[in-house]
């Protein structure tokens, strides 16, 4: 489960989440598990600038990897990922817990 824990933390997740094409990644996702190159063909994009979006909601935690096949001898296996399970539910009590927590914790 995602945990949003300082302001910064949630500040790159709102960012991440203002990416249409980022939006578009986690709906096939929640669907079903999809490799870069799967996601690249459906929503028409190349697969650098997919890999790029995927590996930013995968460092944030909003998607996750869910099995690797193994490739031809050389290349590198395929990984597959899936939505990670998340809600968000932004309010303005939410926010205020969020920046408070995270000013405890920085002293």
């Amino acid at each position: 489960m995602l945990e949003i824990n300082d302001e910064k933390e949630l500040v790159r997740i709102l960012k991440a989440l203002a990416n249409p094409i980022r939006i578009k990644i986690i709906s096939y996702l929640s669907r079903e598990p999809m490799c870069v190159y799967d996601l690249a063909k459906a929503l028409k994009l190349s697969y650098p600038l997919t890999f790029l979006h995927v590996k930013i909601l995968r460092d944030l935690g909003l998607i996750k990897e869910v099995r690797r096949e193994e490739s031809t001898k050389g290349l590198l296996p395929t990984r597959y990922y899936h939505a990670s399970d998340f809600e968000i539910t932004l309010s303005a009590e939410n926010i205020r817990r969020i920046v408070e927590g995270g000013r405890n914790r920085n002293g």
